[in-house]
């Protein structure tokens, strides 16, 4: 069906996505994105195909490119960290232990 017939634009599909994706989770702003259309590099002489691949994903690489980086943890890292909490956590309970028969002896 042709997106003139059906009203269904990138618009309209992404406002849809944005709300679904508000419903179900805690965001509350709204996202942006694009539509790529992966098949397009498989139609190299269909000019309007091309230029719209290009552009949009042109604007799918500035989005990316403009977000703050993301700090990524292996799975090392991880239990290291949650090597040390336990330890420090650790340390905590003797402490309120030990402060907690000093008061049961009063």
């Amino acid at each position: 069906m042709g997106r003139n017939i059906s009203g269904i634009t990138e618009d309209f599909a992404l406002a849809d996505v944005n709300k679904q994706i508000k419903e179900i989770s805690h965001l509350d702003r709204t996202l942006q994105g694009v539509f790529v259309d992966s098949f397009a590099p498989m139609f190299p002489s269909d000019a309007s195909q091309q230029e719209y691949f290009q552009k949009y994903t042109k604007d799918l690489w500035d989005m990316a490119d403009a977000m703050p980086s993301l700090e990524f943890r292996s799975i090392e890292d991880i239990l290291e960290e949650l090597s040390e909490c336990r330890a420090v956590n650790d340390c905590l309970t003797d402490v309120w232990k030990a402060g907690w028969h000093k008061l049961k002896e009063m």
